[in-house]
């Protein structure tokens, strides 16, 4: 009889988590330092759709009609893993965290067209391409443990054309958000850093060269300082 009741107890509990009402679920935690915020919140924590804003931040992103499924099998590998997709903005991404540890650290995989990010900044309109990303620890109050990898490809913007461009994503002793870049490319050779804080203001500074002459023409009318002949160096800083 114990056993009997105990099963009958344990299918009720994984029944009532798997039904679990995801607007629920999200007013009983304590989110008013995140930064990202949910509303019109419809399905279960496995399955569902909401409108996501940031908020507290310099970046200005909000969207409606974000998805989300868990996925099953990642519980073979004792984690929990749901992908986000974005119809519209064409984001296809992937959240995964221990089932140990849930929610302290996240391991973020991202797809998308670089577009997606003008809601972000404006500025993005002016460039086109496909990037792909990999963030590994990833927690908004703590940058220490961050790093991550990305990758942009057949790049487009102010007249620049860049067949890739790698990055690295870590943190700097000061606690700042810095990422490595380098281009990899036969025409034009970018290599450089940027550095963000967790408002959004950012310092970036770039060597860059390239055999097309029209685009060294153009390199030469943003540069900083120039070099040598036909490599130069641009530095740039603000706000997002």
């Amino acid at each position: 009889m114990l056993k009997a009741t105990m099963f009958f107890l344990l299918i009720f509990c994984a029944a009532l988590i798997a039904t679990a009402p995801m607007q629920w679920v999200y007013s009983q935690l304590d989110n008013s330092d995140d930064p990202i915020t949910l509303s019109n919140i419809n399905g279960s924590v496995w399955s569902g759709s909401a409108s996501v804003q940031v908020r507290n931040t310099q970046l200005n992103y909000q969207a409606d009609n974000w998805h989300w499924d868990f996925q099953p099998l990642s519980l073979l590998s004792l984690e929990l893993n749901w992908r986000l997709t974005h119809q519209q903005q064409k984001i296809d991404a992937e959240i995964a965290t221990s089932a140990f540890a849930f929610g302290s650290d996240l391991n973020i995989q991202l797809h998308s067209d670089i577009q997606s990010l003008v809601p972000i900044n404006p500025l993005f309109s002016t460039i086109s391409g496909q990037f792909s990303a990999q963030l590994e620890n990833f927690s908004h109050s703590n940058c220490n443990a961050h790093r991550g990898e990305v990758q942009l490809q057949q790049l487009q913007f102010m007249g620049f054309k860049l067949q890739q461009l790698n990055a690295h994503i870590s943190c700097s002793p000061e606690g700042l958000y810095k990422i490595s870049y380098q281009s990899q490319d036969p025409a034009t050779n970018i290599k450089g850093s940027l550095t963000i804080d967790q408002q959004g203001s950012y310092q970036s500074s770039m060597t860059v060269s390239s055999s097309d002459s029209q685009v060294s023409e153009q390199l030469a009318t943003l540069a900083t300082k120039t070099l040598s002949k036909g490599k130069y160096l641009i530095e740039t800083g603000g706000d997002y």
